[in-house]
């Protein structure tokens, strides 16, 4: 495992009058809600990571069939704060059990953003309608290459599969593109009806 650098920028707006009133009052933050999520947000986005990364993760887990086993090559995030994460990159995974092997080459998450500090606290206090403001993640583009399908008498596989998202109200995209190359299967598999 390997950790980049964690970097500080400075805060997005002055926040020095709530540290001075909460200092001077200890009940100030409870009491004015607004200027401690304004304190929270700013010292979250205050912070980045550059990078992490694991190589070599490997599990084995009794299931139903026997053992399966999980195997990663490395996975990777790239460029991670509070509100974006530039991509996740899974290389070299493997799902084997004794009913067979999925495979995976590459799987990568890029353009990650999170949602607002203001939305995830209406969702906290149960708010019933956001106006449409996403409260999951979005995803500019997910991308998987080299899969390899061999389950019992299914197999199947591909080269390369890319869904790139962008223009998004709330949560939906409404810009989508689709690539898929050498979708791989056996015609026997395909009933004829």
């Amino acid at each position: 495992a390997a950790l980049g650098a964690l970097q500080v920028r400075q805060f997005p707006e002055n926040i020095t009058a709530i540290f001075d009133n909460a200092a001077s009052n200890p009940a100030y933050l409870q009491s004015n809600p607004s200027e401690a999520q304004k304190l929270a947000t700013s010292v979250r986005q205050a912070f980045n990571l550059e990078s992490a990364r694991l190589s070599g993760f490997k599990l084995a887990a009794p299931n139903k069939d026997g053992v399966a086993n999980i195997s990663v090559g490395s996975a990777v995030l790239a460029n991670v704060s509070s509100s974006h994460i530039d991509n996740i990159v899974v290389s070299s995974a493997s799902l084997s059990d004794p009913g067979g092997v999925i495979g995976l080459r590459s799987l990568e998450f890029a353009d990650i953003n999170m949602p607002l500090d203001g939305d995830r606290a209406a969702v906290a206090a149960g708010a019933a309608n956001l106006g449409g403001k996403a409260i999951v993640p979005t995803f500019g583009r997910v991308a998987a290459e080299g899969l390899d399908v061999r389950v019992g008498d299914v197999t199947f596989g591909l080269d390369k599969l890319q869904v790139a998202m962008s223009y998004f109200v709330g949560p939906t995209p409404t810009n989508l593109k689709a690539t898929l190359d050498h979708l791989k299967f056996s015609v026997a598999q395909v009933a004829n009806p």
